[in-house]
């Protein structure tokens, strides 16, 4: 889908969290969050809801592919309206960045902001491999070498040379 909203400046009081931040803008955009704790404690987003905002979603060909060959277990894709956990694939939902950096293990409750940070929300269908994230060990691929962010593919220019073969 590539991206979808962006908002600068969404004034927080201070000691409020990511989710917070998060749930503000969300809310000015007139998306429907469905999540599990709260923005104070445990958030976790499992999905975003907005008439007619995926309508069309899909997994890119190569995508695919690789998804294939990693042994990714396919489910359901979404609805034109809704986007969420387990989308497309067993391995998909919401992971978020601070600052460009991913945030495993720790919820956006957790993050209390300071001012300036810059928080982006990104779709996986493969625990992260295909949005850049490398600390996952599902699948049977290590890597895809490219991924797909915002909206575009970027090769990662990895070489290699085949040493043997079995078939």
């Amino acid at each position: 889908l590539g991206i979808i909203d962006e908002a600068d400046g969404i004034e927080l009081i201070q000691g409020e969290t990511a989710a917070d931040a998060l749930l503000k803008m969300l809310d000015e955009y007139g998306y429907t969050a469905n999540y599990s704790g709260s923005a104070a404690s445990g958030f976790y987003l499992r999905s975003l809801e907005r008439a007619d905002t995926f309508a069309g979603a899909e997994i890119e060909e190569h995508l695919q592919e690789l998804l294939e060959r990693d042994n990714i277990t396919f489910t359901s894709p979404c609805s034109g309206d809704q986007l969420g956990e387990f989308d497309f694939t067993r391995g998909s939902g919401w992971l978020y960045f601070i600052n460009g950096s991913y945030c495993p293990g720790k919820a956006m409750s957790a993050w209390k902001l300071n001012g300036g940070e810059k928080i982006v929300l990104r779709y996986t269908v493969a625990y992260g491999k295909d949005v850049g994230v490398t600390a996952t060990t599902e699948g049977t691929l290590s890597g895809y070498c490219a991924v797909w962010r915002d909206g575009e593919i970027i090769e990662q220019g990895h070489s290699y040379k085949e040493t043997s073969r079995v078939e």
